[in-house]
């Protein structure tokens, strides 16, 4: 029995480790102090910048999983390696085909179709 190649990415699962180290230090971060002497204006202002470094925190979180799980197992979206030497192109056709008997099958399932009846 041969071993089994493996589908993942060291590069991409490193690098998605350290996007999520870095996504929790955005996220655990303090607010920065304002200063004694400063009006509402700039209160406000540290405040945005402290919750568009949460935002960042959690995008990066997000991102930084995405790119570990396909570092680990293989971006999802491309499913011949699984099946051994597959043609591309007659995946391609048997995908496309099955697609186009959806539509055959489904008419109203297309934008063009359900815009223009509901414009009626």
């Amino acid at each position: 029995m041969s071993p089994v190649k493996p589908h993942g990415n060291a590069r991409l699962l490193k690098a998605g480790v350290a996007m999520m180290w870095l996504g929790c230090v955005l996220v655990v971060m303090p607010a920065l102090p304002a200063d004694h002497f400063a009006n509402v204006h700039e209160i406000v202002l540290l405040w945005q910048v402290h919750w568009w470094m949460k935002f960042a925190g959690v995008a990066a979180l997000i991102v930084g999983n995405t790119l570990r799980l396909i570092g680990t197992q293989g971006h999802p979206g491309l499913p011949w390696p699984l099946f051994g030497r597959t043609d591309i192109l007659s995946l391609v056709r048997w995908s496309v085909r099955k697609r186009l008997l959806f539509h055959r099958r489904h008419p109203r399932a297309t934008a063009h179709r359900r815009l223009s009846l509901a414009l009626r």
